[in-house]
């Protein structure tokens, strides 16, 4: 006898819309800039992403930094979350960790 298994399949997938964007022009120094740095939320991400913030705070002494972190390192960030960025920032990194 052949025993019948039934099996659901999800897709990791998420539901997104993409944006083409034209680059921004590359700043000529980050002295006396604001950085924002977003962070992933993946493991490892916030010890890169502060250990990056203090070279920046070494190297750029007069440079201003705003954290993020993504509330959830599975989906994408809220667009709101790029908004902001926008506003206050002159330049963003966004760190990947995992």
């Amino acid at each position: 006898m052949v025993e019948t298994l039934r099996m659901t399949v999800l897709s990791p997938e998420a539901d997104v819309e993409t944006v083409r964007v034209q680059s921004c022009r590359r700043l000529d120094s980050l002295e006396g800039k604001v950085i924002g740095l977003i962070e992933n939320g993946f493991d490892g991400a916030d010890y890169y992403m502060r250990a990056l913030e203090d070279r920046l705070h070494q190297v750029f002494p007069r440079i201003e930094t705003v954290y993020v972190q993504k509330p959830d390192p599975t989906r994408p960030a809220a667009g709101e979350m790029y908004e902001e960025a926008l506003k206050k920032c002159d330049a963003v990194i966004v760190g990947v960790g995992g």
